[in-house]
């Protein structure tokens, strides 16, 4: 609302009530004809509806006082009735009260602009270490109510957990390590957008429809993506070097690429990962009984805040894996194995491991997927890159016979054979390779045939057959063997 729009709200209904007389009788009518007044601004909406209600519930008290025989009606100005509703004093001291009123009024406006500004991030609750960067200071030890200036950065520690508000329809938390701001979206001046920037960490969103928040629309950016909620719980981790990712649990959200511009809907029970220097996404089921998390989101609106703090204060979780389901698929004579191998597959390992491994595996096992989908040999080749620092960094023999494995049925997808061969030949001196010996047999004869070496793929059938009719890959051996 305008200064001129609201100067005219204010003369009509001094107006108003001056014809009013605030007999009786004829008011009702009056407030009626007032709240035919629509203010546009959300500030002047909430000041128009205080003012209708404390008139109304003067009239139910002015005629009770009236019929109590002392009733006298004061006239007062519109900046007493706008602080405090409408003072009814014995006329002796109308002059001096509406001066306090008026003085009230002003304090109240300005303590309403700077503490319950309508658009303002607010702490509900928090735990662990914080600070709060605002342009002109630092500031610790922050407390719930406190409202979050907008251009200001939160800094958490490990193992802290912080509830943020911005209305009933957008709260926030900030779970672990994380840096955030809360400022307006320069790219984008056109709107009012609330944007929460994430330089690294996580934070999880409930927001109700976008279509309803027309006045300031939530987008969370992060160094590779804009994210825009359309009624949505979802979560945003963001390692600043490489990658973001958007887990989605209830709704859908939009996510754009930074560097690419290219967008994609991710809808519930999918997750999204924007990568640096990778210019499409791909939307993939969750896997919610290791994912982290989706375990984290799982609990956001179902856990008190007791039960969230003591997971925020937990030390970094462990995760279940799977063992070897891509490939061990039962007994049988199946040439399933075969097929799966010489394509680039999801291994799996059967160990439990800390949350950056995992997060290797699983960023190789998404570029895996990405490049068979878009047929882009470049993320198959920074599959290849994750799995090595895997086995440089977290080696270990429960699982690196699986990682050799799948090395093989990159580098083979890759036209790259004899790495593939180099690969499962290491896989080969695994001591937990087992029953995967006529698997990696049958593999090493096919990459043999394919390459037109006749006779040293028969010499690797030969060695499958010899691993006894059980092998899942026994029939298929005996048939190359025979045919070529």
């Amino acid at each position: 609302m305008g200064s001129g729009e609201l100067n005219n709200f204010k003369a009509h209904s001094e107006e108003t009530m001056s014809q009013s007389k605030w007999t009786g009788e004829d008011l009702p009518s009056a407030l009626r004809q007032m709240s035919r007044l629509r203010p546009t601004d959300r500030f002047h909406r909430s000041m128009h509806a205080r003012l209708m209600g404390e008139q109304l519930a003067m009239v139910r008290e002015g005629r009770k006082r009236r019929s109590a025989g002392w009733f006298n009606p004061v006239e007062v100005s519109w900046a007493a009735r706008f602080g405090r509703g409408i003072l009814v004093l014995p006329t002796a001291r109308a002059w001096a009260a509406a001066a306090v009123v008026l003085v009230m009024a002003v304090a109240f406006g300005m303590f309403y602009s700077t503490q319950f500004e309508p658009h303002a991030l607010r702490v509900a609750n928090v735990y662990g270490n914080i600070v709060l960067k605002t342009e002109d200071s630092v500031r610790t030890g922050l407390i719930p109510g406190m409202a979050i200036p907008q251009g200001s950065t939160l800094i958490t520690d490990e193992g802290a957990l912080v509830d943020l508000t911005l209305s009933e329809d957008l709260t926030f938390e900030i779970v672990g390590a994380t840096q955030m701001s809360f400022t307006s979206l320069p790219s984008r001046p056109w709107m009012k957008d609330t944007a929460i920037e994430i330089a690294t960490g996580t934070l999880l969103v409930r927001s109700r429809n976008q279509a309803d928040r027309k006045e300031f629309p939530l987008v969370v950016t992060t160094p590779q993506a804009v994210v825009e909620p359309v009624g949505t719980v979802f979560g945003v981790t963001v390692d600043p070097e490489e990658k973001t990712r958007v887990l989605v649990t209830e709704g859908k959200v939009l996510v754009e690429q930074r560097e690419f511009n290219s967008l994609l809907f991710v809808r519930s029970g999918e997750y999204v990962q924007a990568i640096d220097g990778v210019s499409e996404m791909a939307r993939l089921p969750i896997d919610r009984g290791s994912d982290p998390l989706c375990r984290v989101l799982d609990g956001f609106e179902s856990r008190e805040w007791a039960d969230r703090m003591v997971m925020g204060h937990m030390p970094a979780q462990f995760v279940d894996r799977v063992p070897t389901v891509y490939l061990d698929i039962g007994p049988g004579h199946n040439p399933t194995r075969l097929e799966r191998l010489m394509q680039p597959c999801d291994i799996l390992t059967n160990i439990q491991h800390p949350q950056e491994l995992w997060e290797l595996l699983h960023d190789a096992s998404y570029l895996v997927k990405l490049g068979i989908m878009h047929q882009k040999p470049a993320h198959l080749e920074r599959s290849l890159n994750l799995i090595d620092q895997v086995l440089q960094s977290y080696s270990n023999e429960a699982y690196n016979m699986e990682l050799m494995l799948w090395k093989a049925s990159l580098h083979n997808a890759l036209g790259k054979p004899q790495q593939a061969l180099d690969d499962l030949e290491a896989a080969l001196a695994s001591p937990n390779i087992g029953h995967f010996k006529s698997l990696v047999y049958s593999a090493m004869a096919k990459i043999h045939e394919d390459m037109a070496n006749v006779e040293q793929a028969k010499v690797f059938y030969g060695k499958v057959i010899k691993e006894g009719a059980n092998s899942p890959e026994y029939e298929l051996a005996l048939q190359k063997v025979n045919s070529l």
